[in-house]
């Protein structure tokens, strides 16, 4: 089936299209910051607790004795499964 395209819907679909090619670069771009600035925070984070960067695991839950208000955990496997600051466990109730 072959379609008809006015000049109008042609201009509109391809501005459409450029807007979303440009939103995806720009995603793209903002997700490559983000991985840096989680790499840095865990790094940092790390040396305050004298482990590395990929021994941690920042959790969801709130933690009063982390400075960064929340529980980390031990990535190793089979691990700790209590918060290294608080202790609190990883799972509650």
């Amino acid at each position: 089936m072959a379609a008809k395209w006015n000049g109008k819907s042609l201009h509109q679909l391809t501005q459409k299209q450029k807007r979303i090619d440009g939103l995806t670069v720009a995603l793209h771009e903002l997700s490559n910051l983000l991985n840096e600035a989680q790499k840095d925070h865990l790094s940092e984070l790390g040396r305050i607790l004298d482990r590395g960067p990929d021994d941690i695991v920042v959790g969801n839950w709130g933690c009063g004795d982390s400075p960064i208000g929340l529980c980390v955990y031990s990535a190793a496997l089979g691990g700790e499964d209590e918060c290294l600051l608080c202790g609190e466990p990883s799972e509650r109730k």
